[in-house]
C-alpha cells in the first residue's frame, strides 16, 4: 500500500473519529449543563462540596484502576491478540483490589479531608471501580479502532440513566447520596453497553513475559495518571480542607463550568491524537505537521470560549445558576484561563505517550505536582477559591508549559517554533475580542442582555481578526486528513494492486 493511500485512509478515520468525539462530548456537555442547572437549584453549595470530597477519592483511584496497561492496546496496533488477555487479567485484579482498599479507607480519607459526612459516598463510589477492570480492554479497542460512534452510544445511554436517577433522588431530598448513586448507575449501564457494542472480545489470560513488558510500559503511565489526577484534584483537597465545604461548593461549580470546553477538546485529543501519532511513519517532520495543525485547531477553538468565560463570568453564573452561586463567578474567570492552558498541556502529554516516553511524562507530572502544592496552599490561604485559580494559572504558564516544551525539543527532536507559533494569532484575536465584549456588555443592564450582547460582540470581532487564519487552517487540515482525489486516468487494476 502506498504512503498516499495509507495517509488518505488514516485521514478518513481521523475525521470520523474527531466528528463522533466532538458530537458525543458536545451532546453530553450540553445535557450536563441542563442537569447541573437543575441540580444547583436543588442541592446546596455545602452538599456539593461534600460530594466533591468523595469524588476526589474516586478519581484518584480510578486513574490507576488498570495500572496503565490498556494504553498499550491503543499504541501497539497489531498486537491485540497477543496482549489483550494479559491486559484483561491485570486490569481486573488491580481494579478489584483498589475497590476494596477504597471501601475500607473511606472513613479515614473523609476525616482527613475535613468532611466525615462524605464517608458513605466514598464507599458507594468504590462500586464503579469493580467495573473498570472488565471494561478496560473493550474500551481501549474502541479507541484504537476509531469507533467513537459506538462509544457515543455507551456514553449517551449512561448519561440518560445516571441523570434520570439523579433528578429523582435529588427531588426526594437525598442530596449527596443522590449524586453518588447516580454515578454508580451510569457506570453499570456504560459497562453493559461497552460489551454490547464491542467488536472484539477476549477472555482473561496470562503470559508472564507479556505481563512484565506491559507493566514496564504501564506502571510509569499509571504513575503519571496518579500524578495527573492528583494535580486535577489537589485544589479540591486544599480548598475543602482549608476553606470548608461551602467554599468547595463554589469552587466546584466554577471549575465544572470552566472545564466544559477544555474537556470537549481533551476527549477528542485522547480519541484521535494518540492513535494517529502512533501510526505516523514519516518521522519527526511529519509528526510536527500533525502536532502543529492540532495545536492551531485547539487554540483557535478554545481561546474565544475562554475569553467569554473571563469577560462574562458574572452574568453567566448569576443568570444560569442563580444569585446564591454568585461567589463562583470570580473563580470561574481565573479557572477559564487555566482550562485553555491545560488543553495545550494535554496535547503535549499525548505526544510524549506516542513517542513511548511514559517515564518522562511521569517525571513531568511529579514536577508539576511539586510546584503546585506550595502554590496551592499559599493561594487558598490568601483568597480561598480565587487563590487556588491563580495558583493553577501561575504554575502552568510559568513552569509547566516551558518545561514540556524543553522536553519535546531536546528529547523529542522537535523544533520550537511549530510548538509555539500556532497559539499566537488566536491569542491576540481572543484578547481584542474580549476587550470589545467587555465594553459592549457594560453598556447594557441585566444578566441576560449582557450575555447576549457580549457573546455576539466577541464572536464578530474574533472572526474579523482571525478569519483569514481560520481559512488557512481549514485548508491545512483538509490537506492532512481530507479525502485525496484519485490521479486522473489511473487504471482500476493499478488502483486495486496498490490497495493490495
Amino acid at each position: 500500500m502506498s504512503d498516499t493511500t495509507a495517509t488518505s485512509g488514516l485521514g478518513r478515520k481521523l475525521a470520523g473519529a474527531a466528528f463522533w468525539s466532538a458530537a458525543n462530548t458536545a451532546l453530553l456537555r450540553l445535557g450536563q449543563l441542563g442537569i447541573s442547572i437543575v441540580i444547583a437549584r436543588l442541592v446546596a453549595p455545602d452538599e456539593f462540596g461534600t460530594f466533591v470530597v468523595a469524588l476526589v477519592a474516586y478519581q484518584i483511584v480510578i486513574s490507576v484502576s488498570e495500572i496503565g496497561v490498556s494504553s498499550a492496546l491503543v499504541r501497539e496496533v497489531d498486537n491485540a491478540d497477543r496482549i489483550a488477555p494479559t491486559v484483561a487479567t491485570i486490569a481486573i485484579a488491580s481494579s478489584s483490589l483498589l475497590a476494596l482498599l477504597m471501601f475500607l479507607a473511606a472513613p479515614a480519607f473523609a476525616s482527613a479531608m475535613g468532611a466525615p459526612a462524605a464517608t458513605d459516598a466514598v464507599r458507594v463510589l468504590a462500586i464503579p471501580l469493580l467495573l473498570a477492570g472488565p471494561t478496560a480492554v473493550p474500551a481501549a479497542l474502541l479507541t484504537r479502532d476509531f469507533r467513537q460512534g459506538r462509544k457515543m452510544i455507551t456514553d449517551v445511554s449512561s448519561f440518560v440513566v445516571a441523570n434520570g436517577l439523579l433528578l429523582v433522588l435529588a427531588l426526594h431530598g437525598h442530596g449527596v447520596m443522590a449524586l453518588a448513586w447516580s454515578r454508580v448507575a451510569g457506570q453499570v449501564v456504560s459497562a453493559i453497553m461497552i460489551f454490547i457494542v464491542s467488536t472484539h472480545r477476549y477472555r482473561p489470560g496470562f503470559d508472564r513475559r507479556e505481563a512484565k513488558r506491559l507493566l514496564r510500559f504501564g506502571m510509569p503511565l499509571a504513575g503519571a495518571n496518579v500524578a495527573g489526577f492528583t494535580l486535577n484534584d489537589l485544589d479540591f483537597m486544599v480548598v475543602g480542607k482549608l476553606a470548608g465545604a461551602t467554599q468547595l461548593g463554589y469552587y466546584n461549580l466554577a471549575f465544572t463550568v470552566s472545564s466544559w470546553p477544555p474537556n470537549i477538546f481533551t476527549v477528542i485529543l485522547y480519541s484521535v491524537t494518540l492513535p494517529a501519532l502512533s501510526r505516523v511513519t514519516g518521522g519527526v517532520k511529519e509528526m510536527v505537521r500533525h502536532i502543529s495543525a492540532a495545536l492551531s485547531a485547539l487554540c483557535s477553538a478554545s481561546f474565544p470560549i475562554t475569553t467569554a468565560c473571563v469577560v462574562l463570568a458574572n452574568p453567566l453564573v448569576t443568570f444560569v445558576y442563580g444569585e446564591r452561586w454568585a461567589p463562583a463567578a470570580a473563580i470561574l474567570a481565573i479557572l477559564a484561563v487555566f482550562g485553555s492552558v491545560k488543553v495545550i498541556i494535554s496535547l503535549f502529554s499525548d505526544v510524549l505517550v506516542a513517542l513511548g516516553l511514559t517515564k518522562r511524562l511521569f517525571h513531568l507530572q511529579l514536577l508539576w505536582l511539586g510546584l503546585l502544592i506550595p502554590a496551592m496552599i499559599g493561594g487558598v490561604h490568601w483568597n480561598n477559591g480565587i487563590g487556588a485559580g491563580v495558583a493553577h494559572v501561575a504554575v502552568a504558564l510559568l513552569g509547566v508549559v516551558p518545561i514540556y516544551l524543553t522536553v519535546l525539543v531536546r528529547q523529542g527532536g522537535f523544533p520550537l517554533a511549530p510548538l509555539v507559533r500556532p497559539a499566537v494569532a488566536p491569542l491576540l484575536a481572543a484578547v481584542l475580542a474580549g476587550i470589545a465584549a467587555h465594553y459592549a456588555a457594560a453598556a447594557v443592564d441585566g444578566a441576560l442582555p449582557q450575555l447576549a450582547v457580549g457573546l455576539a460582540t466577541l464572536l464578530v470581532v474574533y472572526l474579523l481578526v482571525l478569519g483569514r487564519s481560520l481559512l488557512r487552517l481549514k485548508a491545512e487540515l483538509v490537506g492532512l486528513y481530507g479525502r485525496r482525489p484519485e490521479p486522473a486516468g489511473e487504471p482500476a487494476a493499478e488502483k486495486e494492486k496498490e490497495l493490495l
